[in-house]
């Protein structure tokens, strides 16, 4: 039969239709498994400001915690053993290949911008950074993970084609102390290994402003 939803209950006359409103309608093309539905539901919850009876993991959606409410996603492992460790989401951040993934282990990420345009400004010492933040929610610990993000998704069009991009993680969200991890860019996509991201903390993106000084090297400056 063809996809139909809240159309009735049979196909003549139909009747008994749905009266509520629909946010949002998600088509799957195989059953979910437990931790896939966990993470589905932490995604919905974040995002139209509700709560769940029970697994609701993901608490950075609060006002305490910032409003990460958007495009959340997550990898993890739940209690019957199904484990879920390559996620991208609605978002256009991908996390994988976690170090350790135990039972009951959770990573939940999401953005603090509705409609984001992933645009950068400047941040200090000639950096630009990416308008958008991330936040981290660890439910255990699934250790290190690699992070990768398609370069056409982010508005690189300010960007000098030396000028490598960095993702950078942090306590804070003013990010004044950091870490850093350099990106490589191959067939179009930005990506890292080794990152670790612990429970409450910040990411996002950020490149050196670049200039030319007598054609000989480049420095921090503020335009190519």
């Amino acid at each position: 039969r063809p996809i139909r939803v809240g159309a009735g209950r049979n196909e003549t006359t139909p009747s008994y239709h749905y009266k509520g409103q629909m946010g949002e309608v998600i088509l799957f093309d195989e059953v979910l498994t437990d931790v896939e539905v966990i993470i589905v539901q932490n995604y919905l919850a974040a995002k139209y400001n509700y709560t769940l009876a029970s697994n609701d993991l993901y608490s950075n959606d609060q006002s305490g915690s910032g409003n990460y409410d958007h495009k959340v996603a997550g990898i993890g492992k739940a209690s019957d053993g199904s484990s879920h460790s390559d996620s991208k989401g609605t978002g256009i951040v991908q996390i994988n290949s976690p170090l350790s993934l135990n039972n009951g282990d959770y990573l939940f990420w999401g953005e603090n911008q509705i409609n984001s345009d992933y645009s950068f400004s400047t941040a200090s010492d000639y950096k630009e950074r990416a308008n958008t933040q991330w936040r981290v929610n660890h439910i255990q610990d699934v250790g290190t993970v690699s992070l990768s993000v398609n370069a056409s998704d982010l508005d690189l069009s300010d960007k000098q084609s030396c000028a490598p991009v960095n993702l950078i993680v942090s306590v804070s969200s003013n990010f004044s102390s950091k870490t850093t991890y350099p990106l490589t860019l191959t067939d179009g996509v930005y990506s890292t290994d080794g990152v670790t991201l612990p429970n409450g903390y910040y990411f996002t993106f950020e490149y050196q402003d670049l200039i030319v000084i007598e054609n000989s090297g480049f420095t921090g400056g503020s335009g190519a």
